[in-house]
């Protein structure tokens, strides 16, 4: 029991969904108290009086989503949220409504309802709020999984996309053949006036090809989410390759995963912003 009480909780940090359920389970409460008329209010009949109730059921909630996070954060702290805190909140929210409406009837509704103790007003609310408590916490934990999985699913959608993607590489010369690779096979690329020769993995290991192509168009086709470097004004690599930085601040030199000759590295590439 002690184990699944420490379960994480959702706790809705959105407050126009905070307000929007202190609203609705006002509104609950006010229709519920109107249609069944408990507790002896069926000898009242002014609906103004009984809808006070449902503001204090509002009010008390928004106190518990908008006041209470902001003095106690700690204790409110999304991340350490669970299902004990979380019953903690609805019995705080009961106690609070039913004191609410034990004062409220104690003045505003002296002549016009029974007059009850402060532990039978609390009863009240266990009885009326029971039911939206049931329905807070069903909301709650659908609307944080529907955020998980929609952000599970971006996720894996945009990594399935960077994984995948390919990229063209395009020689200025037609009768050469053009090169296909996805980003993830590229390793570096090398300079050689209007040429270039790209080193690549495919299924049989590493191999290149020297293609009449400018270093800067291979670059603008590459240019994906930063994995792609200029190290140098002759290179270009991928930094998902990185093996080791080595040298000092005149003169650094990069080892990528199975190329043996290390490349060099432009001044103005720091040694701590490639480790």
């Amino acid at each position: 029991m002690l184990k699944w009480l420490k379960k994480p909780y959702p706790f809705l940090v959105n407050p126009v969904v905070q307000l929007a359920l202190s609203m609705l389970v006002g509104l609950i409460c006010f229709l519920f108290l109107l249609v069944f008329r408990p507790f002896g209010l069926e000898q009242v009949d002014d609906v103004t009086y009984i809808f006070g109730f449902g503001v204090i059921g509002f009010l008390v909630l928004g106190v518990h989503y908008f006041i209470f996070p902001r003095i106690f954060r700690r204790y409110f702290d999304e991340e350490q949220w669970t299902i004990w805190k979380q019953l903690l909140l609805f019995a705080s929210i009961i106690f609070l409504i039913g004191s609410g409406i034990y004062i409220y009837n104690s003045t505003i509704g002296l002549s016009i309802s029974p007059q009850y103790s402060l532990g039978r007003f609390i009863y009240f609310a266990f009885a009326v709020g029971i039911l939206p408590i049931i329905f807070m916490t069903y909301f709650i934990e659908k609307v944080a999984a529907q955020r998980n999985i929609t952000l599970a699913q971006s996720i894996e959608l945009s990594h399935v996309e960077e994984i995948e993607k390919s990229i063209l590489v395009k020689s200025e010369n037609q009768s050469e053949e053009d090169l296909e690779l996805k980003i993830s096979q590229f390793i570096y690329a090398k300079a050689s006036g209007n040429y270039s020769e790209i080193y690549f993995y495919t299924d049989l290991g590493v191999e290149h090809r020297l293609m009449r192509v400018t270093l800067k168009s291979v670059q603008d086709l590459f240019e994906s989410g930063g994995r792609i470097l200029r190290c140098h004004k002759s290179y270009l690599i991928n930094k998902d390759h990185i093996e080791s930085v080595e040298g000092n601040a005149r003169s650094l030199m990069l080892k990528l995963t199975d190329i043996p000759l290390p490349l060099p590295i432009s001044r103005s590439i720091s040694k701590a912003d490639l480790e």
